[in-house]
């Protein structure tokens, strides 16, 4: 009974054996590849994408465009400006033949006019920002899908915007490629 535990023992521990020579046999080939991807260069790129941006013809055209909305903004403010002005006159011209009521009603129309404006310079600047970023956005997006081709066709591991790198090392300059598949070369 003794020799029938030691072979069920002896077949447990060659059952084990055989599984731990598998996870080796895994392990080492995991470790091999591993050894190849390590050995291959791992490349690095950057581009000044502000730059880049800058020198597109898409970039002239959303200036253009974002001049003339802010020249559209000025002219509404403008507007009110001078309604307002208009009103205020009424209101001062109008304060010996006007009755009470109508100079009531005069008042609260320059008060409508006053909040109106006021609202309007709180957030102009806002408005504004929006827009730019709206034209530029697609601008940036064009950029990156552009990168990102680049990256993909020239094997490249990551690619950083050296506008903002604090120190750069090393990489590779890949502003002509993008610069190519934009075609503002």
């Amino acid at each position: 009974m003794i020799q029938i535990q030691r072979v069920n023992l002896i077949i447990i521990i060659h059952e084990k054996d055989n599984k731990m020579k598998r996870i080796l046999v895994l392990a080492l080939f995991a470790m091999m590849f591993l050894a190849v991807d390590a050995q291959q260069p791992q490349r690095f790129g950057y581009l000044n994408t502000q730059e880049l941006i800058t020198q597109m013809p898409e970039y002239a055209e959303a200036q253009k465009k974002h001049e003339r909305f802010q020249a559209e903004q000025q002219q509404k403010y403008q507007g009110m400006v001078a309604s307002y002005q208009t009103k205020a006159a009424e209101y001062t011209n109008g304060a010996a033949t006007l009755t009470q009521t109508e100079l009531s009603m005069l008042e609260a129309e320059i008060q409508q006019l006053q909040a109106r404006i006021g609202e309007y310079e709180q957030t102009l600047p806002q408005i504004i920002q929006n827009h730019q970023n709206e034209l530029i956005g697609a601008i940036v997006v064009k950029v990156q899908e552009a990168a990102k081709a680049v990256g993909e066709e020239k094997g490249f591991l990551y690619i950083f915007d050296s506008s903002v790198l604090l120190y750069q090392g090393g990489g590779e300059d890949i502003s002509t490629y993008v610069k190519n598949k934009l075609g503002i070369l």
